[in-house]
């Protein structure tokens, strides 16, 4: 029935609600299977399984709607290669895992990551740290930890802060440890700290081996280790350091990140700092820690509550699993929805090579890549598949092992004790540290170590006694111990002490040797060092490197001294006028006489009488206006105005006299017998000098004539050849000259520097790193007081024992005509008009005199004869005619005047590859079987075939007893794993990688070198061709980064460094390549050592090429990798290869080994008939002997069918854990261990489970072929053939004892290893202004804005640049403003060359210690030192009798003597003539006798030898009231200058105000000093410095400035009166060029500089710029005043004694002629008349003197003719007559009578 039946309608319905209920129910999350490979037992095991399905719970309790949902397929590795990548294979093929968490360990990654390439499948790691494995290396490998290189720069900071300038790295031995140390030698090398040793420990190390270890560095001097091991052998290894009482104080220990986020497990000990990746506290961390501890106790429940702390694998896991998880919800659909597992594979379950690929993995990689989120751990972030680095946490690890923060370190702002915060301090700041011991001093870093080698320092042995204060050695002869002591040995030992480290030396005594051999012998390696006083030369240079000078030196002369009077003393008075104006003088005396007396003559009864008389009066009065003491007074105007000037001229000819000879009498006591080093060589002295000194050298340089040289061994040497006069000068350095000055000062003086040097310094081998340090630590040395105490022990103190004369003698030049040329000009001209005046006038007058008839002659005549009469006329004579008394008239003249003139005392101061085997290989076919090519020997089976994936079927499916090969060390490392765990040998030729041995996996045999056997060679070619730096350009592969370790160290010894590492991937392409040889050019080093596969190898080379890399200037080294297969490689590679270099293992000729070529050559070519031919290559040969020694090994050993015991397995099982195990496999590894031959390749012996080390063949790829150049030998080092000794010379610019090297770009010169990258740019060369423009001064060009400097620093810089063997471009860049004003102090200035704003920073930076942190310098172009600039006072004691001081007692003696003598001379000779002014009584004649000679104008002379007499006494008088007035004013002026203050501790006890110029390191200092703050003052410029000066402390100024000595000499010129120099007080280095750290232009500026400071460039530049040595430069002590003695004046007294005499002998020699003439000619009462009239004369004078003494007699000047004695008795007679005004005496009797009438 149809009604009965359900309705349609109704079904329909039900079917709609049905699918709509279907619709709306939420979908089934689609499962993503991820695997999870962990060590479930190890501690990051068990976070990670605790943490991983934490982190996916709470990701999806944060998004319930997700559409994937992470499925966690967990596997146990138990830290074994093998089981993790059984597992990995199981997960990608078996369990369809579309990605990997794990595995745990970075050698366990490695493999997987591989595996995980392959297949396409991710591989996110959270605990694999090691930079072995990265993302470059496996592109499906994603890193979500920290990379271990990360924390490296954070422990170089750590160092640095800390002081630490040496580390050791204790890590463990496999890829987890050795890969991080590469990174870590590089920070710290970066920061100035070395790795001088590395601590490697296996993981399986027992204890015993770990305390021995720890024992062993212990007995080093190193105390600062950084650990880097997991948990297990970290514990044992605090352990043991606990133990071995290597925790206590003293010791400082660094853990890695690894372990402090773990050290609820390592449990390590107080003290140690740890590094942490910094994860921020946030409520939704401190919710997740607490969850998680909880959690983490309840599946752990074995666990102690220290292991539940969440370290950073745990946030590292839980942020990776929220990523994994992120990454799967944006899957898309048809990835979800694709076949899990791989497609596409083939071959068998172990054939690893024939692996599918995953569908969905690389969008799996991709999404995971582009993943970002606030995980725990901060931003996550991956950047090229690897975490990005926020920041590290240093932390101190306490006693209750809990962490304490200490601050924490990012890339960006350093170490701070704020994240995110830069320091204010240079090295940056943390909070203090508990050390070890629980001390609170921080750690040095190092001990004096007990077992450490000594460094070997040379010391001269036979030092002469003279020099011993600078350096000596001492032989105990019982004891036989060195010692040594002196100057030089103090600085040494106390810049040892200043090293951040300890130095163990012993000294060594040299033999008897020049300084340049010594120099040598250090450079070849006979010694470690050379300690002496070596002088820097640019020559020397060449040889070895240089500390900073630890003494400035200069090369200088000694000679004799003399006082300036002691050749000419008799005759000083001439010297203060020379010749030509004592001549002009003389001329102009007579010439203004003659004028005068010309113009008198006629009118003047004093310039008339008889012609001697008037010669007298001309000469008398023009030499007695010398004094001022002409006594005839003058009647006309004309000889008046005359006499006038003339006076003038006197007075100041008088007076500049006076001034030059208080100069030369005072001032200027000693002076050199030779004045100059031109002096020297112009003469024909002979001079000394040292043996094998340098200086020499240098004299032949300049042109000294060798034949005048004469070497002297010893100082006595000296003294004797000075005293002798066998030389006139010695030529030496100035600290000899100061020693030798300080014996013998009283009779030599050193004079001015002829030569500047580089001073005094310590040489050590080119490289050493030593020298980097002690220059540091001399600079910080000089900058203390100890310096100061060093060398006051030793040479005394220099202000004291005045041995030294700083700058040459004070002296005094001549006067000469040129500077009074024009005062004569005036005096000459005004008299010749006057005469010419008075002719005309005369000749006016008269001429009407002159009769017409005569001749000219006769008119002359009597014109002649009209002047010689008087002139009635005349008013004088007008007087006397009008009935005026001549005869009784009184001339009164005033006392004469005394000129007095004050003068000033001038004072002059001194002023691997391994190749690849592959289809087309070279290599194929090289191995021939014992057998002759059977494939089985005695059941051993050869398989050659890919060994990628067959391992296991090797061992699985043909119970294989030994593998041979396989060829990568990559390769060799997973398969040595297998064999390992099978006990099966595994034989490689090729895996030359240091990392894979024996200790780490038993069953591995190399059968050829490790890549560590090479690299001494590779650093001795570095060091033999001198080359500093050198970059590594690997592969990024386990035998590429295997090498690098090893090449440090060995680089580190040799002195080289490694400034970059170049790591190029095994798959990159050429355009990558291009990029990384891009970067390189743009560093500065051009020596490269390229050690990767040939095939990654001839793209580099073929780049390079294109690149211009293989031009002039690079160096390029192949490693044994290529350079064995190198005549293999593609023609056109070995063209590109033209000019390398490259080291090979050499294989030694052999009857055997041609037998074998000529084989193979023959087989090859049946083999390769299309192929070129070629010969074995070494690869060859090894597997040839490796065969040979694997079939002697199977002989020894019974060899069974069964040679396995397999595991029960599954078929086609992937577990690789279930191979079986070898029963023959141990004894057939004895066996090939024990076995020794002689094979093709040389001698085989693996006993130490691989080669040992051999000879490397040096080759040079020339035109396609390798040409041999050399060999290394581990004993030998290099040599050209294997027959001779070892090269040990390694100079600059010198070419080793190896064949001619060609290199790339086709030349013969060797590169000199780097080049400033400039990139087409100019060298950035920062300037700024110096408050001294001497110095520098910049200004900008306001139209083209470009920099301009000048100043003595530029010019020595740009002489720098010329010396340089190769051109620079440079610009100049200003640091100041735009306005001219500075950006900063100089301590700024050279910051910029830190940061890189500036390549140099050149200017007046003085080189101080603390700037040397962050650049390097050159050696310093200018001496330098901090002095005191003070003003003078007035310290004279002004007694009463300091009148009498400046003349000695025997001249005041002399010349009272001499006063007395000369007036009697003159009394006697004026008495014979009857003159009335010296008649009278006996007491008036004595009186007069007596005060004559001083005021001689008072008496009138008349005769002429009386006045001779008198001219000669004016000189003498003049001379000595001169130089009494010259000694007494230095005497109150010269003495009286001061310096107000002479110590700098004055000034802190006193509390003065100091200053210094503002900007300099000064300040500072002063502040070191303990000067307050409040009482320093910065000033701009010299001006303020002088007006603080003026001031004084208490008026707002200063009391001293405080300033370097180059800076007071510039201030001293500008300011010359009134200020000296005090000093040096302190010492420093002086100026230099500023370079970044580690430039090469340092060295080769540093030599450019000493070779300018070896001549007169730099000398000429200073006196250009500074000026040379400013007379008016107060440096040094202000020297007193001599007093004056007799023998100064010697002479003078001998010539006016002389004269004297003589007058008085010619007067009593005319005397007696005239009266015998008289008694010839007249009779007895003629005679008698003429004796009563002379008595009658002499009783008439006295009467009327004593009774009128107003009115004298004026007598004339008696004739000496017999008219005239008849004219004297008429004159007698007339007034002697009653008519006479003359009154006798009552008494008065004739003579010859008598009142009696006798």
């Amino acid at each position: 029935m149809a009604g009965d039946g359900p309705s349609p309608s109704l079904f329909f319905l039900l079917i709609g609600l049905a699918a709509s209920l279907l619709a709306t129910s939420p979908a089934q999350p689609t499962d993503v299977n991820v695997g999870l490979i962990i060590d479930a037992a190890s501690p990051v095991g068990k976070i990670a399984t605790t943490t991983i399905p934490m982190a996916l719970d709470d990701f999806y309790a944060a998004f319930p709607n997700s559409t994937a949902r992470v499925k966690i397929l967990q596997h146990n590795s138990g830290g074994d290669v093998v089981a993790a990548a059984s597992a990995a294979l199981q997960l990608m093929t078996r369990q369809g895992a579309r990605a990997i968490l794990g595995p745990q360990s970075s050698v366990e990654s490695a493999f997987v990551a591989e595996l995980g390439t392959r297949a396409e499948v991710p591989v996110v790691s959270f605990s694999a740290t090691s930079p072995s494995v990265s993302p470059t290396t496996a592109r499906f490998f994603v890193r979500a930890a920290l990379s271990d290189a990360a924390q490296a720069g954070a422990i170089a900071a750590l160092a640095t802060y800390f002081g630490w300038r040496r580390v050791v790295p204790i890590y463990q031995d496999d890829d987890y440890g050795a890969a991080f140390v590469p990174f870590l030698v590089d920070a710290l090398t970066s920061a100035r700290a070395t790795v001088p040793y590395r601590c490697a420990l296996p993981a399986a190390a027992s204890d015993d081996a770990v305390a021995a270890a720890l024992y062993r560095m212990e007995s080093e001097q190193t105390r600062a280790f950084v650990l880097h091991t997991r948990p297990g052998l970290a514990e044992r290894v605090l352990d043991a350091a606990t133990e071995a009482g290597m925790m206590g104080e003293g010791y400082a220990w660094v853990i890695t990140d690894g372990l402090t986020g773990l050290h609820g497990f390592v449990k390590p000990p107080q003290g140690v700092i740890g590094l942490a990746a910094y994860v921020r506290d946030t409520a939704r961390m401190r919710d997740v820690e607490r969850r998680w501890a909880h959690r983490y106790m309840r599946e752990h429940q074995e666990a102690e509550r220290a292991h539940a702390e969440m370290g950073c694998y745990a946030v590292w896991a839980y942020d990776a699993a929220w990523a994994v998880a992120s990454a799967a919800e944006r899957l898309s659909s048809s990835d979800l929805s694709s076949p899990p597992g791989l497609v596409g594979g083939r071959g068998g379950p172990t054939d690893i090579a024939g692996l599918g690929k995953s569908m969905s993995g690389q969008n799996f990689l991709d999404a995971i890549n582009g993943t970002k989120f606030e995980g725990l751990g901060g931003r996550f972030n991956l950047t090229n598949g690897e975490l990005a680095v926020p920041a590290f946490e240093v932390v101190n690890i306490m006693d209750n092992g809990k962490e304490r923060s200490l601050g924490f370190w990012t890339q960006q702002h350093g170490l701070s004790r704020h994240v995110g915060r830069r320091s204010k301090a240079l090295n940056g700041e943390l909070k203090p540290v508990i050390w070890p011991g629980d001390s609170t001093e921080r750690p040095s870093g190092w001990v004096q170590p007990t077992i450490a080698r000594k460094l070997r320092v040379a010391v001269p042995g036979n030092v002469s006694y003279s020099y011993r204060p600078i350096v000596h050695l001492d032989v105990d002869p019982v004891t036989n111990q060195t010692t040594a002591g002196g100057f030089v040995i103090e600085v040494f030992e106390a810049a040892v002490r200043l090293l951040p480290y300890a130095l163990p030396f012993e000294y060594v005594r040299a033999k008897s040797m020049p300084y340049d051999e010594l120099v040598e012998a250090v450079g070849n390696g006979t010694f470690d060092a050379a300690v002496a006083d070596i002088t820097m030369t640019a020559n020397r240079s060449a040889y070895v490197d240089f500390t900073l000078p630890y003494e400035a030196t200069a090369i200088a002369m000694v000679v004799a001294v003399r006082d300036q009077r002691s050749n000419k003393r008799t005759w000083v008075f001439l010297k203060p006028l020379r010749y030509d104006l004592w001549l002009v003088s003389a001329v102009f005396f007579l010439f203004t006489g003659f004028v005068v007396w010309a113009i008198e003559h006629r009118d003047n009864d004093d310039f008339r009488g008889p012609p001697s008389y008037q010669v007298g009066t001309l000469l008398y009065f023009g030499f007695s206006t010398l004094v001022f003491a002409h006594r005839e007074s003058l009647k006309s105007n004309l000889s008046r105005f005359a006499v006038l000037v003339w006076v003038f001229v006197v007075l100041i000819l008088q007076s500049s006299y006076t001034a030059s000879l208080t100069s030369m009498l005072t001032v200027p006591q000693l002076e050199p017998s030779v004045a100059d080093y031109g002096a020297l060589l112009r003469g024909t002295e002979k001079v000394g000098v040292m043996n094998n000194s340098f200086v020499l050298r240098a004299m032949t340089a300049s042109g000294f004539p060798q034949d005048r040289l004469v070497r002297y061994p010893r100082a006595q040497s000296f003294h004797e050849a000075l005293l002798n006069g066998s030389i006139g000068a010695i030529v030496n350095e100035t600290p000899y000259l100061r020693i030798f000055l300080k014996t013998y000062r009283d009779n030599f003086t050193m004079t001015g520097q002829l030569n500047k040097t580089g001073g005094f310094g310590f040489a050590f081998p080119k490289g050493s790193p030593y020298v980097t340090d002690l220059s540091q630590a001399i600079l910080k040395l000089t900058e203390s007081d100890e310096m100061n105490m060093i060398e006051r022990k030793w040479f005394g103190d220099p202000d004291e024992d005045g041995a030294e004369q700083d700058g040459g003698p004070f002296t005094s030049d001549s006067l000469s005509f040129g500077s009074f040329w024009g005062l004569f000009l005036i005096t000459g001209v005004t008299s010749l008009l006057c005469c010419a005046v008075h002719l005309v006038r005369f000749v006016a007058t008269n001429h009407g005199e002159l009769e017409p008839h005569l001749s000219w002659k006769g008119r002359i005549w009597r014109l002649a004869k009209i002047f010689d009469d008087k002139d009635p006329s005349s008013h004088t004579f007008r007087i006397k005619d009008d009935g005026g008394s001549v005869a009784g008239r009184t001339d009164t003249v005033a006392s004469p005047r005394i000129a007095h003139s004050e003068f000033g005392s001038p004072l002059s101061a001194p002023y691997t590859s391994e190749w690849s085997v592959e289809t087309a290989s070279p290599a194929t076919g090289e191995i021939e079987f014992a057998t002759g090519g059977e494939d089985r020997v005695e059941g051993i089976e050869m398989t050659m075939d890919r060994l990628n994936g067959i391992t296991a079927d090797l061992l699985e499916n043909y119970s294989v007893g030994a593998i041979i090969g396989p060829q990568k060390s990559s390769e060799a490392t997973f398969v040595s794993d297998i064999g390992n765990h099978s006990k099966v040998p595994v034989i490689s030729f090729t895996a030359t990688n240091p990392a894979l041995s024996s200790g780490n996996v038993p069953y591995f045999l190399r059968a050829t070198l490790s890549d560590a056997a090479q690299v001494n060679s590779l650093a001795a070619l570095i060091k033999a061709y001198g080359w500093r730096e050198v970059v590594p350009i690997y592969e990024e592969t386990d035998f590429g980064r295997g090498i690098i370790p090893y090449l440090v160290d060995a680089l580190q010894e040799f002195g080289a460094s490694m400034p970059y590492r170049s790591g190029i991937s095994q798959s990159a392409n050429s355009d990558q390549v291009e990029k990384e040889l891009y970067k390189l050019m743009t560093m500065q080093t051009r020596v490269y050592i390229v050690h990767m596969s040939s095939a990654t190898g001839s793209i580099l080379f073929t780049k390079a090429k294109e690149l211009g890399m293989m031009n002039e200037g690079y160096a390029w080294i192949l490693t044994d990798g290529i350079a064995n297969i190198v005549n293999s490689l593609n023609p056109l590679v070995l063209d590109a290869m033209d000019g390398a270099l490259g080291v090979r293992f050499y294989v030694p000729r052999s009857k055997e080994l041609s037998d074998f070529t000529r084989r193979w050559t023959m087989r090859y070519k049946q083999e390769n008939p299309n192929d070129p031919p070629t010969e074995p290559s070494i690869f060859g040969l090894r597997g040839y002997d490796t065969i040979w020694a694997l079939a002697q090994a199977a002989e020894k050993v019974s060899m069974t069918n069964d040679m396995s015991q397999k595991q029960q397995h599954r078929k086609n099982s992937m577990c690789l854990r279930t191979l079986g195990v070898s029963t023959i496999g141990p004894k057939l590894l004895d066996a090939i261990s024990r076995n020794k031959f002689r094979g093709l390749s040389g001698d085989f012996d693996i006993t130490s489970r691989q080669l040992p080390f051999s000879i490397f063949q040096i080759i040079n790829v020339v035109r396609r072929e390798s040409k041999e150049i050399g060999f290394w030998t581990a004993k030998n080092g290099i040599v050209r053939n294997l027959n001779q000794n070892g090269f040990k010379h390694t100079y600059l610019n010198s070419i080793p004892d190896l064949n001619p090297v060609f290199w790339p770009g086709e030349v013969h010169v060797v590169p000199k290893g780097w080049q400033i990258p400039t990139n087409g740019k100019k060298l950035r060369v920062g300037v700024r202004t110096s408050g001294y423009p001497e110095f520098m001064k910049v200004e900008r060009n306001p139209v083209t804005n470009a920099t301009t400097a000048t100043g003595y620093a530029i010019d020595v810089f740009e002489e720098v640049l010329r010396q340089l063997p190769y051109a620079i471009t440079y610009e100049y860049v200003a640091f100041d403003s735009s306005q001219g004003v500075s950006n900063g102090s100089y301590n700024d200035f050279v910051y910029q060359v830190q940061l890189g704003v500036y390549q140099i920073a050149i200017g007046d930076i003085t080189i101080r210690y603390n700037r040397t942190s962050y650049a390097d310098f050159t050696l310093p172009y200018t001496e330098s030192g901090i002095a005191m600039i003070v003003p003078v006072k007035d310290d004279t004691s002004k007694d009463t009798w300091i009148f009498l001081k400046p003349l000695t007692t025997d001249l005041w003696i002399g010349s009272i003597v001499f006063f007395i003598f000369t007036g009697a001379a003159i009394w006697l000779l004026e008495r014979r003539i009857d003159n009335t002014e010296l008649t009278g009584s006996i007491s008036r004649q004595l009186g007069i006798a007596i005060y004559f000679p001083i005021f001689v104008d008072k008496e009138r002379v008349q005769s002429i030898l009386s006045r001779l007499v008198i001219i000669v006494w004016f000189i003498v008088l003049l001379a000595i009231t001169s130089s009494y007035t010259a000694s007494l004013s230095s005497l109150l002026t010269v003495q009286q200058l001061q310096p107000t203050v002479t110590d700098v501790h004055e000034l802190l006890r006193k509390g003065e105000y100091v200053g210094y110029h503002n900007g300099s390191y000064v300040g500072d200092l002063l502040e070191q000093l303990g000067f307050d703050r409040r009482k320093i003052r910065s000033y701009n410029n010299p001006d303020d410095f002088a007006d603080a000066l003026y001031k004084g402390s208490k008026n707002g100024g200063i009391a001293a400035l405080i300033h370097e000595i180059p800076y007071i000499k510039i201030f001293l010129a500008m300011h010359c009166k009134g200020y000296t120099m005090v000093g040096p007080i302190y010492k420093s280095e002086g100026f230099g060029f500023a370079f970044p750290k580690g430039s090469p232009l340092v060295y080769d500026f540093s030599r450019a500089i000493l070779s300018i400071t070896e001549g007169d460039v730099i000398i000429h530049m200073e006196r250009k710029w500074i000026g040379d040595q400013p007379s008016c430069q107060n440096d040094g002590a202000i020297i007193g005043s001599s007093r004056l003695n007799f023998k100064n004046f010697s002479g003078l007294f001998l010539l006016t004694g002389i004269a004297s005499t003589s007058a008085l002998l010619i007067a009593l020699v005319m005397f007696l002629y005239k009266k015998h003439k008289i008694r010839n000619s007249t009779g007895p009462n003629q005679i008698q008349i003429e004796y009563d009239a002379e008595y009658i004369n002499e009783r008439t004078q006295e009467t009327t003197t004593e009774s009128n003494p107003s009115q004298n007699m004026q007598l004339t000047v008696p004739d000496d003719s017999d008219s005239y004695a008849c004219q004297q008795e008429i004159e007698i007679s007339r007034e002697l007559s009653p008519s006479s005004e003359v009154q006798t005496t009552p008494d008065f009797t004739p003579h010859g009578t008598s009142s009696n009438g006798l």
